[in-house]
């Protein structure tokens, strides 16, 4: 009775609209990353190398580079785990007022808020951490 089922065309059908179906959603989870891909593509072609540099204003006379740093945030937290010595680095040299402009930069590139991509992935104590590092606490 199984192997008749199995054999049957309306089994088959069924089967192919479900693996379609299963095909299509995964598709439809890749492709929003995709555009957004290539719109930061596309916006950092557009944007080409004017208003990357920020004079710091301590007093030093120092320039940091925006789109460098907020690159430098999505490295350490792109991919399987999170580098959470390579965040705290990053908070000792971005301290706030630069760490604004930096996530500022970093929305502008990435469509998403930085510091609540740092607390999804750093934990509790972690994301208390980088916070101080940074000046915002």
């Amino acid at each position: 009775m199984l192997v008749d089922i199995i054999e049957s065309k309306a089994f088959k059908l069924v089967l192919i609209v479900f693996l379609v179906f299963i095909a299509l959603r995964y598709l439809a989870k890749l492709l929003p990353n995709f555009v957004k891909d290539a719109k930061t593509t596309l916006s950092q072609n557009q944007a080409g190398t004017t208003g990357n540099q920020v004079t710091l204003t301590n007093g030093t006379g120092q320039t940091a580079d925006l789109n460098g740093l907020a690159e430098a945030y999505w490295s350490a937290m792109d991919g399987w785990g999170t580098d959470e010595q390579a965040l705290y680095d990053l908070a000792d040299k971005t301290r706030v007022p630069l760490f604004r402009q930096v996530a500022d930069r970093y929305k502008s590139l990435k469509q998403e808020d930085l510091l609540s991509r740092i607390e999804d992935e750093l934990m509790g104590d972690e994301f208390r951490t980088f916070q101080t590092r940074v000046g915002l606490l």
